[in-house]
């Protein structure tokens, strides 16, 4: 509605709108590079579960080399013992590899988790505002293309833009708009 007289209100409101747009756009990048750095954080617990691996390796490695061992009389009680010592390891190696899935698993849905929580409340109030806002743009936009070979239009429009102006938006303007009548509407009152 910009082309009708008395509407300055527009172009303020639509300077409003772009600045909530680069809000919610900064907004959006933000949670995603906390969500970026969650997983991060989280995928870095990871070290914990290759130093165990690397551990129950060594312990299985070392059961077996004592299991092997062949020492008179204690011989037998040694390969006991390696046995469990390789078994140990095993078991390590394997839970290792399993935390480590788990740390993956966990970080990608912290990850995620934290950007959607951080998101949606933002996107369910915003995006229905910003529907409406297209909306009303494109209807003051097709109000304005009839108003231009429309007198009486025009005078409605600006009647209705004076009417609900900001009171500091009407005290700026200069003169009495509110006043001002089309030619052969009669005295103002």
């Amino acid at each position: 509605m910009a082309s009708v007289p008395g509407a300055p209100v527009v172009p303020v409101r639509r300077s409003r709108v772009a600045l909530l747009d680069v809000a919610a756009v900064v907004w959006i990048i933000a949670c995603l590079l906390l969500g970026v750095r969650v997983h991060d954080e989280v995928l870095g617990l990871r070290g914990l579960t290759v130093t165990v691996e690397r551990v129950g390796g060594q312990l299985e490695s070392i059961g077996a080399t004592v299991g092997d061992l062949d020492i008179p009389l204690v011989g037998e009680e040694l390969d006991g013992v390696g046995e469990q010592a390789r078994s140990a390891g095993a078991q390590a190696q394997a839970q290792a590899r399993e935390g480590r899935a788990s740390v993956e698993r966990l970080a990608r849905l912290l990850g995620v988790a934290v950007v959607i929580l951080a998101i949606a409340p933002v996107l369910a109030t915003y995006l229905p505002l910003r529907v409406r806002w297209w909306r009303d743009a494109a209807a003051e936009r097709r109000l304005a293309d009839r108003a231009r070979d429309d007198p009486e239009l025009q005078r409605l429009i600006s009647q209705r833009a004076i009417i609900t102006m900001p009171d500091h938006d009407l005290a700026a303007l200069a003169g009495r708009p509110w006043a001002t009548r089309p030619p052969g509407d009669g005295p103002a009152h």
